[in-house]
């Protein structure tokens, strides 16, 4: 009868039943636990520790035979509870076994058993990177295992795949707090304070780590990285060789020296430790990093020899032996190289696409990890038709993935009715994020009509969730947030899984890993859009989603998907949050009575063909300046960006000027005021030829000034055009380089058609706002090709 009442919280009667129990058999040990029990229940556990007492002090000469009796007791009635799906209870009942005897590992209790069960099953879905299950299978154990430090560690890891990082942290804490002599509990808060941008913190962890103990490899690894994102070269190599003193067979640190030897432009000695790392670990997944990387520092012919001597250690792998062919710089030094690299790159691609088969096992996991490694990305920087060329690389992808993942390559079936009568479209891109295509995306999630379409979301990559990213989650009907640890069959099983309609990459080209995904079959339409302005030439991508306002006529010769053009831009921009500043050219070293020229684009968009521009404005306007924006480029390296410098201080000392006077190199700006304050003091907007800013035009005329553009037959070289064209602003827009110069050079020097433009902006900016009529063709273009 007391379990009746206890199964239905009714601890009244419950108390009043076992006390008349008591009182009429006063020897029956039981009674006195139930007794206990319904006060620990009704949360009056000093009673309940009473009653406990009493009878096993007065009970003295077997207290051990008495305190294991009342154990069992609440072993059984726990496990009770939790049959009985009444976990609170059992909470209490558990920790209160815990209290009574601190040894209760040691006995053959079913709570015990149950309970390690669990731990067993939270294991195993994280080896089978069923993260979600099983965070919520270990924060059930933790419930009971509060003291459990093993269980708050494995939690914080399973955290660390979900991208959880601050849940992550304070479970590792809660880790240190109970074993503070476990040394990898502070190197993984060290790893969680780095993911939310807590370096200097988590500096203090690794050197805690090293402290407990000093023969750590990874934490001293970790600290040198952070000394390098700090700058702090000198104490970065003496991490990284304590490393190596202690472990001389660590590849991984002689990769972490070569990169910092690398950003101090000791090429000789970087090579020197990538060579290393290379005899220490033929893995082709290293190999292709490290060009990459060397790469990356646009140190071309040093990546091109490296790739061409390291590829004995792979004799009989092709794509090894060729992807020195595949390497493009970032910078170009004149126009003649482009030709040169795209002849290279062009017979790589016609290389893998014939003589590369992918029926091998070899050969299939071999391909897979170089377009896990490679894009064309800079490829589209040349302002060329790439149309035959990512179609190449387009076809090698999807034959890639075919050979791989056949079973997420089948046609979809048409389906017979939609879902609820609704359209399941999903987005999917690394930028859900405050990222340019993050930012001009948001629209189409926002203002979807929800009674229409169901919206998926996909965020790729480990990078932190922001506000633009909330803002995606609050619009979605379901959003996922994808680790890079988890693998491309996990991520595209979860997508097939949801069934969609159409799937739309938002950005191909840019990551890899979206490449990949694009090259199988996820849903019965897969599109691309323009926010990355480039046709994909992957076959298993349907259409390119697109402007009606950018696009040239017969744009579809451009690409391998069918064009579909939307209304205006095709996207629905929100008026940026601009701080009010004011105009102060000396914080900017820019001269009060001269005609200030911007231009703020990323290196690859300036190529040397056009470097002319700018000392021939300077020959037309003795007092003018050009400002150029460091931009960040691969965690801020210099190298890059250096190099566009001196190639564009070259066409000054060319034209007989002197750069100095006229040149104004200002490094990377993070404050937004400082950012605005810096357009305000401007005059005129000098975007690039061959690849135009949009985000940065956008900037521009918010901060009204006129920009000046020329258009060509590609959408990447037309963005400008259609925002000018979108606010009925067209003086600006150049017919050709000549005009460019020309309308350039009037701007600087007629104030009257300067202010014109100034003021047809301030009238018409609005006009690029919340424009929704793209919403409306783009639903209309969903409906069309579903229904």
């Amino acid at each position: 009868m007391i379990k009746q009442y206890l199964l239905i919280d009714d601890y009244d009667n419950a108390l009043v039943f076992c006390e008349n129990l008591i009182k009429n058999n006063p020897n029956n040990l039981d009674y006195y636990w139930y007794l206990g029990l319904i006060y620990l229940l009704m949360g009056k556990e000093s009673s309940a520790e009473n009653i406990w007492m009493s009878v096993i002090f007065d009970n003295v000469e077997n207290i051990a035979d008495i305190s294991n009796n009342l154990v069992l007791f609440l072993d059984n009635y726990g496990v009770y509870q939790l049959e009985e799906n009444k976990i609170n209870n059992a909470i209490k009942i558990y920790h209160k076994i815990q209290e009574i005897e601190p040894n209760y590992i040691t006995l053959s209790l079913e709570f015990s058993r149950i309970i390690n069960q669990w731990i067993n099953e939270a294991i195993n879905l994280t080896k089978n990177h069923l993260f979600n299950p099983a965070k919520t299978k270990y924060q059930l154990i933790i419930q009971f295992e509060t003291n459990n430090a093993l269980i708050w560690h494995n939690l914080a890891l399973v955290y660390y795949e979900l991208l959880e990082y601050q849940q992550g942290y304070q479970a590792i804490i809660n880790a240190i707090n109970l074993d503070p002599s476990n040394f990898l509990y502070y190197f993984y808060a060290g790893i969680f304070l780095e993911k939310t941008n807590y370096s200097q913190d988590a500096i203090l962890f690794y050197q805690k780590a090293i402290n407990l103990n000093p023969n750590h490899i990874d934490s001293y690894n970790n600290l040198g990285n952070i000394f390098i994102e700090n700058n702090q070269l000198k104490e970065a190599e003496k991490c990284y060789k304590l490393a190596i003193k202690i472990d001389n067979k660590n590849y991984g640190t002689y990769i972490n020296l070569g990169n910092l030897y690398l950003k101090q432009g000791k090429i000789d000695e970087s090579l020197g430790n990538y060579q290393q790392a290379i005899i220490l670990n033929n893995d082709e997944e290293i190999y292709f990093w490290i060009v990459n990387n060397i790469r990356s520092f646009n140190y071309i012919q040093e990546a091109i020899k490296f790739a061409k001597d390291n590829s004995k250690f792979f004799p009989n792998n092709l794509l090894i032996n060729l992807v020195f062919y595949s390497i493009l710089p970032y910078i170009y030094q004149q126009e003649s190289d482009i030709n040169y690299y795209r002849n290279n790159v062009t017979y790589f691609l016609e290389k893998i696409s014939t003589a590369l088969t992918v029926t091998s096992e070899s050969n299939k996991k071999s391909a897979l990890k170089i377009i896990d490694l490679y894009t064309n990305y800079h490829l589209n920087y040349q302002a060329q038709n790439d149309l035959y060329l990512q179609s190449l690389y387009g076809n090698f992808i999807h034959e890639v993935m075919k050979a791989n993942y056949p079973q997420y390559c089948q046609p979809i079936k048409n389906k017979l009715t939609l879902n609820d009568g609704k359209i399941k479209v999903g987005y999917i891109s690394y930028c859900l994020r405050s990222h340019v295509v993050g930012k001009l995306s948001l629209g189409w999630i926002k203002y979807h009509n929800k009674e229409s379409f169901d919206v998926y979301c996909y965020y790729l990559g480990d990078f932190l969730e922001d506000k633009i990213t909330l803002e995606f989650k609050q619009h979605s009907t379901k959003f996922y947030h994808f680790s890079d640890r988890l693998s491309t069959e996990n991520i595209a099983q979860q997508i097939r899984e949801n069934d969609l309609d159409i799937l739309v990459f938002l950005d191909l080209s840019m990551y890899p890993r979206m490449s990949q995904l694009a090259g199988l079959r996820l849903a019965k339409i897969q599109c691309t859009t323009w926010l990355h302005p480039i046709t994909s030439g992957i076959p298993t991508i349907d259409y390119f989603i697109s402007s009606e306002l950018i696009e040239k006529e017969k744009a579809e010769n451009h690409y391998s998907e069918t064009l579909i053009k939307l209304s205006n831009l095709s996207i629905v921009y929100a008026q940026k949050d601009i701080p009010k500043v004011n105009k102060d050219r000396s914080k900017f070293y820019l001269k009060d009575n001269n005609i200030i020229y911007i231009t703020s684009q990323f290196p690859s968009k300036y190529l040397p063909q056009y470097d002319y521009i700018y000392p021939e404005i300077a020959m037309n306007i003795n007092d003018c300046q050009f400002v150029f924006i460091h931009p960040k480029v691969n965690q801020n390296n210099e190298q890059i960006t250096n190099e566009l410098w001196r190639r564009i201080k070259k066409n000054f000392t060319k034209y007989g000027l002197n750069w100095q006077n006229y040149c104004i190199f200002l490094p990377t700006i993070n404050n937004s005021e400082d950012y605005w304050q810096l357009f305000t003091s401007c005059d005129i907007f000098l975007d690039t030829i061959g690849f135009t800013g949009f985000n940065s035009t956008l900037d521009a005329l918010e901060s009204f000034l006129p920009v000046v553009t020329y258009s060509g037959d590609f959408f990447r070289t037309r963005q400008s055009e259609g925002i000018l064209k979108m606010i009925q602003v067209i003086d600006t827009i150049a017919k050709n380089e000549q005009d460019y110069l020309k309308i350039a050079i009037e701007l600087g020097i007629n104030s009257k058609f300067r202010e014109s433009i100034v003021n047809k902006i301030k009238q018409n900016i609005r006009l690029v706002y919340d424009d929704l009529t793209p919403i409306k063709a783009l639903e209309n273009f969903y409906h069309n090709i579903i229904i």
